[in-house]
């Protein structure tokens, strides 16, 4: 069920959406097969190419366990979602530290999961393998091995459910790997602050022709799974399962004046957080990240507007 909840600032709108998604259970079944892992002999790259200029990404989803709260290469800090280009979606999460896997052999292997049907089950995953071969200052895509596309049973919603198919890349799609500041920087959690900077981010471009039967592309969670196999239990998954997710976004009138806007949400957000702001710094709408919220009933309420601001109208 998605409710869209519009709301207008004075000289603006800002509109807040809630997607409500059931709390899902199952036990795990066999895992997919996966291809060998052999790392990739070429360096890797610290910045992403060109291929994700034209994207637009909603500011990043921070687990909300917290920072460390599974062990090494399993452990995943955030997410993010791109959809202003038409007929494709853009996809981007980080690992923790990876400079602190130091075993050989060690394995980043992260999911996706795109619901294309509006059930709030996964029909699709796409999955990036990483490694570093025990060098903190390196990160690699394993070759072959990554990324991995599969078709899902679409009766889970924190895995593939059987039966699992193994889909070739389409033409278009692309992922890449980076390293990228820390997710919980203390400057923003000084009571729960993450290990360092040195964050691995995957960013990934998929069009939906590559996914038979999509119209759009839902992303659902990003979680860490053994080898890869995205029927299997999830070690971590960035958000709590079965989360909703409220988005705010703001018009404003003027454009980029660089005002923050906060916002209260009733009851609070998965990880405790009850306030969110918005800085107005875009030629469009700004947005909030998404924000996971245990499936149920809220409020929001525009705070104190900045000084010369006033709310012009409120819809839903």
């Amino acid at each position: 069920m998605v409710r869209s909840l519009l709301i207008s600032p004075l000289r603006g709108r800002t509109c807040v959406g809630l997607l409500a998604a059931l709390v899902l259970a199952g036990c795990a079944p066999d895992q997919a097969s996966a291809p060998p892992e052999v790392a990739a002999p070429a360096a890797p790259s610290f910045q992403l190419s060109g291929a994700f200029t034209n994207y637009i990404f909603l500011p990043f989803t921070t687990d909300d366990a917290g920072p460390n709260d599974t062990p090494a290469q399993t452990d995943l800090n955030s997410f993010t979602r791109a959809d202003n280009v038409p007929g494709m979606v853009g996809l981007q999460w980080t690992w923790d530290d990876i400079n602190a896997w130091t075993g050989t052999g060690q394995t980043g292997d992260a999911c996706a999961l795109l619901d294309t049907d509006a059930d709030k089950f996964a029909n699709y995953a796409l999955c990036v393998r990483i490694t570093n071969n025990a060098d903190g200052s390196q990160v690699f895509q394993l070759n072959p091995g990554s990324p991995l596309l599969y078709s899902c049973g679409d009766k889970k919603g924190d895995r593939c459910s059987q039966s699992v198919t193994l889909l070739p890349l389409p033409q278009g799609a692309r992922c890449e790997v980076d390293v990228v500041a820390e997710a919980f920087p203390a400057s923003q959690f000084p009571n729960n602050p993450g290990d360092d900077n040195a964050d691995t981010r995957a960013a990934c471009i998929m069009p939906l022709s590559g996914l038979p039967g999509a119209q759009r592309a839902t992303l659902l969670n990003v979680c860490s799974f053994p080898s890869g196999s995205p029927n299997s239990n999830p070690f971590d998954c960035v958000v709590t399962p079965g989360s909703g997710y409220l988005q705010v976004v703001k018009t404003t009138t003027p454009q980029q004046s660089g005002a923050s806007f906060t916002f209260a949400i009733n009851p609070a957000a998965r990880d405790g957080t009850s306030e969110f702001s918005i800085t107005d710094a875009l030629a469009g709408d700004d947005a909030t990240q998404l924000i996971a919220v245990a499936p149920g009933t809220y409020s929001v309420r525009e705070k104190t507007l900045p000084a010369g601001w006033s709310l012009g109208s409120a819809s839903c």
